[in-house]
């Protein structure tokens, strides 16, 4: 009898594959232990719109269990509360009131990486807004030139 004779091989969908090992990514604790929701930069980029969609699938995760748990024994278990209100079934909802995303145009933004971040919202259905951040960009960089005589150059 061989080691692997009681194991049973499961092929995973990509969807499915990254909902069943989330847990091996680094920032899974970061966003576990957020109480009030989660506030993500949105750029439009990999690395941005790689967390909102784990944070998506999360919330799939989730909904998915307080599903299983209502079939399965009615019970009502208070892992599955958020802000004192039972979690629901629907993974879109969730993420809604969970993920807030911004995307923070600046003069240098282009239209693509402003309608990947907003698409990706809209997709994942997260809590969305968009702002310019050019006077910030402007305040930070007169502050620095005060501080050390110059302005640094981004080129």
């Amino acid at each position: 009898m061989s080691w692997t004779s009681g194991l049973v091989m499961a092929l995973f969908e990509e969807e499915q594959d990254g909902e069943e090992h989330l847990y091996c990514l680094p920032y899974t604790s970061a966003l576990l232990v957020v109480q009030g929701g989660f506030f993500l930069p949105l750029s439009g980029g990999q690395d941005s719109s790689s967390v909102a969609a784990m944070v998506r699938l999360m919330c799939n995760k989730v909904c998915g269990a307080v599903k299983h748990r209502r079939l399965t024994d009615g019970g009502d278990d208070p892992a599955y509360y958020l802000n004192g209100q039972r979690v629901g079934e629907d993974p879109a909802e969730l993420c809604h009131k969970l993920l807030f995303t911004c995307y923070m145009a600046s003069e240098h933004s282009s239209a693509k990486t402003r309608a990947c971040a907003d698409g990706l919202a809209k997709d994942i259905n997260s809590n969305h807004s968009s702002m310019s951040i050019d006077s910030v960009i402007s305040a930070a960089l007169s502050e620095f030139e005060s501080a050390k005589g110059f302005i640094p150059s981004f080129d």
